[in-house]
């Protein structure tokens, strides 16, 4: 082992540590064991050399498959400092056999939003909302910590499969992925902080706006695909985006009716802003900001004391 191995340290964070509290001892059991792997090859991981983040996999005694994101030294870690930012389950989608039993020649009963069912399509839109979102998280962190620190834990999985009954439409791979790794934001400063400013709803306010939305019974002003997931405020739903089931489009809609699509998936979304987080210079007109700690896109004029963010 040379000097620089036997030098690196390995920190998990905050993030992370609730991650694998809530994945259960035998998650945390076999992410302290890759940290120990990690202090003696910190290259273990894939690098993606544009985002500086490594992605390496490890499993526990159980059988359970575990995705994980860290950095490796600068510009984000320390030098020979190894910081671990997120653990997520990796779970391969149901085959429609498995969903629907003896229906799965027939439309499935009681759920909506299945024309995207290829199991290779979802788990790549699950990765690539991770790895967008890794990259958001690990500038917060860095330069907006009123943003980061309104983050709420990860969902498990026995809530998002209640909250799949509850709205009876499948949860696609991608908000799966998203709520495993952070179900909302508190009501804090700097919640907001989504490219636009949106902010990321919670779990219970998904549903009751779902159902809400439902009652109405016109299909016109909403669907049961349709899964809302930002808006444009912790407690101000005159706003939303939400995501179609059927066909990953996010849209747009607010309290007049309005529809509009925005961005081609959730994962195009969460690249933009990370794209435009990572290169300020070549973003579009939204603009990041920052105004005590918390990341405002802007230009603003209301908000004391933001400043672009220039890199």
């Amino acid at each position: 082992m040379s000097d620089e191995e036997s030098t690196v340290a390995v920190e998990i964070s905050d993030g992370a540590r609730e991650q694998c509290r809530q994945l259960g001892p035998a998650a945390e059991a076999a992410v302290t064991e890759l940290s120990r792997l990690l202090e003696a090859d910190p290259l273990l991981g894939e690098l993606d050399t544009f985002t500086k983040l490594h992605r390496t996999s490890t499993a526990t005694r159980e059988g359970m498959t575990l995705s994980v994101h860290y950095l490796y030294g600068p510009p984000y870690a320390a030098e020979g400092v190894v910081q671990i930012g997120s653990v997520a389950q990796v779970t391969a989608p149901p085959t429609a056999a498995e969903k629907y039993g003896e229906y799965a020649e027939e439309e499935p009963p009681g759920l909506a939003g299945d024309i995207r069912d290829d199991a290779a399509q979802e788990e790549i839109a699950g990765r690539q909302v991770t790895d967008a979102w890794m990259r958001i998280e690990t500038w917060l962190r860095i330069h907006a910590p009123a943003s980061y620190e309104a983050l709420r834990p990860g969902a498990s999985g026995q809530e998002l499969a209640v909250l799949e009954d509850t709205l009876g439409t499948r949860l696609p791979a991608e908000l799966q992925a998203l709520w495993r790794l952070h179900a909302g934001v508190h009501d804090a400063r700097g919640a907001g902080f989504l490219f636009r400013n949106w902010a990321l709803m919670d779990l219970a306010a998904v549903a009751t706006y779902h159902v809400g939305q439902m009652s109405l019974g016109d299909d016109d002003v909403w669907q049961g695909p349709w899964i809302p997931f930002c808006s444009s405020g912790v407690h101000d739903r005159a706003f939303v985006l939400y995501l179609d089931a059927r066909t990953g489009v996010v849209s747009y809609t607010s309290r007049y009716g309005e529809h509009r699509e925005e961005f081609a998936s959730l994962s195009v979304y969460l690249e933009e802003m990370a794209d435009a987080l990572e290169a300020p210079a070549l973003a579009g007109k939204e603009k990041p900001g920052l105004a005590d700690g918390a990341l405002v896109w802007g230009p603003v004029s209301d908000v004391p004391g933001w400043q672009p963010y220039t890199g």
